[in-house]
Parts: structure tokens; C-alpha cells; sequence
């Protein structure tokens, strides 16, 4: 499961994925039966966790939890090299999906 803006998840909510992380089961909404789940998490943030965790905006265990194999991507604004390998990319993709021929 892919989690984007981890960051900006209210603390009850936090408490609810943490349990689903640590125990595997999670309730559905309207439903009074748990269900089990077995499932991977990916997670992203522009923020910096560590100090929201040092402010008590974000909760260390399920800090722990989710920093497994932290992956940190600069900016493209630090990768100027890459635009151009990205403008290629992608205007080979968008050329074979709609057909066009534009350099």
C-alpha cells in the first residue's frame, strides 16, 4: 500500500494504521467484524517526521514503524541534469500513446 503524504495524517488516524501495521487487522467502516490483512506499506512525506515527532505532531512508534529503508530523493530543482532525461522520457511515451511524432 503506498501512503502519500504521511505526514499530514491526524493522530487518531495514526493510531488506527499503526495497529493495522503491528497487528493486521482493521475494521471496516459500518462493519463490526475485523478483518485480517497482510500487506506491505510504502510511505512518502516532504516533511521532516523526525521533528514532527520531537513536536508530538507525529507518533514515534509509527515513525519507527514506517523507517524501515528510508529512500531520500533531492529535488529536481538539486538534479537539473535529470530534465532532460525526463522531457525525453516522456515525450517518447506521450508520442507512441496519442501517435504523434513531436521532437
Amino acid at each position: 500500500m503506498f501512503l502519500d503524504e504521511i505526514g499530514e495524517v491526524p493522530l487518531g488516524l495514526q493510531a488506527k494504521l499503526l495497529r493495522l501495521l503491528e497487528e493486521q487487522v482493521y475494521l471496516p467502516v459500518g462493519d463490526v467484524k475485523e478483518k485480517h490483512v497482510d500487506i506491505r506499506i510504502i510511505a512518502a512525506t516532504n516533511r521532516n517526521l523526525k521533528e514532527m515527532v520531537d513536536k508530538k505532531l507525529f507518533r514515534k512508534d509509527l515513525y519507527y514503524r514506517l523507517s524501515g529503508v528510508p529512500i531520500k530523493v533531492p529535488p529536481l530543482r538539486q538534479r537539473k541534469d535529470d530534465i532532460f532525461h525526463f522531457i525525453q522520457y516522456f515525450l517518447k511515451k506521450y508520442n507512441e500513446k496519442y501517435g504523434y511524432k513531436k521532437i
